[in-house]
């Protein structure tokens, strides 16, 4: 299992992604947060933009697949995806959301 992470440019897009994960059972559940993102620019100051995160419980042998048809619909404004390991879960949960997930 994994953490699915995906880091859209709009609140329009991560609404977007979120409804074709969930619809194409890519995940058992997401949730949208916003947040500021902070890089330096050029001219070395500390520049914010918000950013959209999403994130959702998937399987990990998803994220291939998930990768793909994401970077296929937004060749233009491919949103930043990476995903974190989940180690422990209560077990009745895991079943439960393996059940809601896209069999691999």
């Amino acid at each position: 299992m994994m953490l699915l992470n995906v880091v859209a440019h709009s609140a329009a897009q991560a609404r977007e992604i979120t409804i074709y994960l969930l619809e194409n059972k890519f995940v058992a559940q997401a949730s949208i947060g916003e947040k500021e993102l902070y890089e330096l620019n050029s001219d070395h100051e500390l520049q914010g933009s918000k950013q959209y995160v999403i994130k959702g419980i998937s399987k990990a042998l998803l994220f291939d697949t998930i990768n793909k048809k994401l970077r296929k619909k937004y060749q233009k404004r491919m949103p930043t995806l990476f995903a974190e390991p989940l180690i422990y879960m209560d077990f009745e949960q895991n079943k439960e959301f393996l059940e809601r997930i896209v069999k691999v």
